[in-house]
């Protein structure tokens, strides 16, 4: 018995502001007719970060039309899936150029920034590319797989061996972004690629969810 070349797909999303915030950064996209799915988390403490999330989502919205997905349809090979995922890194990096050169031209809006996780599903094939602290979760027989890694001084210190868990946990400045959409020209873009199975659940989600609810949690929510 062949394995079905598609999956039923349910989909939602939900933003709130929260207890701490008077302004909510976040934005997202579900597309389910698109199979296009994304959430965009404004820099905390720096201009305009609603601006760039919201920019993010809308320039990613326009790319929709153009997704090459046909060869891979066709063909799922390794070389043709790579041509997506380098496809969808070039999108990013694009609305990345976006969103800075339209901080350069308004005074208010400079140094603002974002984080962008984006998920492109065709077929049973997940395509992810990834800048930020927003991370994509994989929930499938009750566990909870992370699918990104932070782009934060605590995750490089951690990866580098220069500081233990335990300090990294205590460190103030841990969670000061690497990596994001906005503050330079050109940013480096983490892509990822899933073969999906029934029952699979993907979150994508920002520090303001994982931030507050502990992993065990988050699974068992999403079973």
């Amino acid at each position: 018995m062949t394995e079905p070349t598609t999956i039923a797909v349910c989909a939602a999303g939900l933003s709130d502001v929260g207890r701490r915030r008077t302004n909510n950064e976040d934005a997202l996209l579900v597309e389910p007719d698109l199979g296009l799915y994304a959430v965009a988390d404004g820099m905390g403490g720096h201009n305009a970060g609603e601006v760039a999330s919201g920019i993010a989502i809308e320039e990613l919205r326009r790319s929709a039309a153009s997704v090459p997905d046909a060869p891979f349809l066709a063909d799922p090979s390794l070389a043709n899936r790579r041509a997506l995922l380098d496809w969808l890194a070039r999108v990013v990096g694009a609305i990345n150029a976006v969103i800075h050169e339209r901080a350069q031209l308004d005074g208010a809006l400079r140094g603002m920034g974002c984080t962008l996780d984006v998920a492109v599903l065709r077929g049973r094939s997940l395509f992810l590319a990834h800048v930020g602290d927003s991370r994509v979760y994989l929930g499938r027989g009750g566990e909870l797989r992370a699918l990104t890694e932070d782009h934060t001084l605590g995750q490089l210190l951690l990866q580098s061996g220069a500081m233990p868990a335990e300090e990294v946990a205590a460190n103030p400045q841990r969670n000061v972004l690497m990596r994001a959409l906005g503050p330079y020209p050109a940013v480096q873009v983490d892509t990822a690629f899933v073969d999906l199975a029934p029952g699979d659940r993907i979150l994508l989600c920002t520090d303001g969810l994982y931030g507050e609810v502990a992993a065990p949690q988050i699974a068992t929510l999403l079973a």
